[in-house]
């Protein structure tokens, strides 16, 4: 397997987190759950983490 260069682990890094944020508002807007509370903050702090790169 040829060995990925840090731009491509960053890209994949930033589609994966994209792909689950819209995952979440996809289950956010079909029920509103107490999980979806809890899981909030740390989504938040995950794309606050983000913007710091």
């Amino acid at each position: 397997m040829p060995q990925m260069s840090p731009m491509n682990w960053f890209l994949l890094f930033v589609f994966f987190n994209f792909s689950i944020y819209l995952t979440l508002i996809k289950v956010h807007f079909s029920s509103n759950s107490c999980v979806l509370v809890g899981l909030k903050p740390a989504v938040s702090a995950a794309n606050n983490m983000l913007f710091m790169i």
